[in-house]
């Protein structure tokens, strides 16, 4: 799965038992798209509540260095959480929303990736979880 809109799909259609998604994280605050579908969504109701931590990894395509990251991809609510180290590692960089985390690791894991459709530039590394391995081949920009 994607994104959050798949996961509950995949619950819906009998797919899936359940699903474990964010609702809320402690720099954004609640998960919009998560709350908006349990809220108009008839058939989904919440089980249970965990604290998950989560860290993330800045990614790119092999042989990507740090000087090399100009662009990044990443979900709006993760740029939130990276925000403090992206500026004061790469204070130039610019940020292409993407629709959620895995998309656009999975994207950059190529040459270059465009997070959405007719996204205007392209990104040379995302943003994913640390746990998180895309299904292609992809590496920690180093210095």
């Amino acid at each position: 799965m994607h994104n959050v809109g798949e996961a509950l799909d995949d619950v819906l259609s009998g797919t899936s038992d359940a699903a474990m998604i964010a609702i809320e994280n402690s720099i954004e605050g609640g998960v919009s798209t998560t709350q908006d579908a349990l809220a108009t969504l008839p058939g989904l109701r919440i089980v249970g509540e965990y604290l998950v931590p989560v860290s993330f990894v800045l990614v790119g395509a092999p042989g990507t260095s740090l000087a090399d990251v100009k662009t990044i991809a990443a979900h709006p609510v993760a740029y939130a959480q990276c925000h403090r180290w992206l500026g004061d590692h790469l204070p130039a960089h610019t940020h292409v929303p993407a629709a959620s985390n895995v998309a656009s690791a999975l994207g950059s894991s190529t040459a270059r990736c465009r997070p959405r459709p007719r996204s205007p530039r392209p990104a040379s590394s995302a943003i994913r979880r640390s746990r998180c391995s895309p299904r292609r081949s992809a590496t920690t920009p180093r210095p």
